[in-house]
This record gives structure tokens, sequence and C-alpha cells, in this order.
């Protein structure tokens, strides 16, 4: 679930239901809005106007949802023909920019980063040994 600046809406995951949700806060009611296979996590940017959507499925895939308009595009994380991903978590950058999301599998693993200006495309893959799952941003001390 992710809750916007103001407190009077938030966007939910309902995996098992295929579905993220738009959240009235106030009049504690909700609206399916987004036919998404399997939703996981959410993040939005700072402006609130996208809000991307990591998705379970395979192959790993992020969801970028225009939350104006609620277009979805799906942004194809792990290489091509590295076999069975699934998406993990992401973060978004404060300007919404960049978005880092993991992704997981036996044969490909890795962190990728995907520019929102330059029409959801993925700019870096950086690999990584295991399964990551999380991700966040911390400021060094």
């Amino acid at each position: 679930m992710v809750v916007s600046h103001n407190n009077k809406t938030a966007f939910v995951s309902r995996r098992t239901f295929n579905q993220v949700a738009l959240v009235d806060l106030e009049s504690h009611t909700y609206d399916d809005v987004l036919p998404i296979s399997l939703p996981d996590t959410l993040r939005l940017s700072a402006n609130e106007k996208l809000l991307t959507v990591g998705v379970r499925t395979s192959p790993a895939q992020l969801a970028v949802v225009d939350t104006e308009t609620l277009a979805v595009q799906f942004v194809t994380l792990a290489p091509p023909n590295t076999g069975t991903t699934t998406g993990g978590h992401q973060w978004t950058t404060s300007n919404g920019q960049f978005t880092f999301a993991s992704y997981e599998g036996v044969m490909s693993a890795g962190l990728v980063v995907i520019d929102h200006r330059a029409d959801n495309q993925v700019v870096q893959r950086l690999p990584y040994a295991g399964a990551p799952h999380g991700v966040t941003h911390a400021l060094p001390e």
C-alpha cells in the first residue's frame, strides 16, 4: 500500500485478485482501477504523478502507471533469454526520474535502473549473485 501525501487516498495491491485498488481513506471505499497480474510492491513519485508496481509474474516486470490517466506501461527487468525470473521491490528517486528495481531468477538476478524521462527504458543492469529482493535508499553518514 502507498498513501498520498494528503492522507486522503491510497493505492493498494490486491495480489490474489490481480488488481490495484484506489482507496478513499475518508469514505472508506475503494475501486479496483488497475487490472495487473500479481501486483506486489507500490511506490509513488514525490509529485505523485508516477506509480510503480512490482509485479510477481515471470518474466520479471515492473508496471509504470501515470496516476492521472491510469495508463500502464510494463518494463521487463531481466535481460532476454535468462530463464524464469520474477520482480522484487523497487525505489523511485525523489525527482521521479529513475526507479531502481530488483529481480531474481535461477540464471539471472540483479538490479535495474529505469529512466522514466527516457520512456521508461532500462538504462543500466547491475548483476547480483543470489536473490536480491528489497531496494531502499539511504544517505551516507
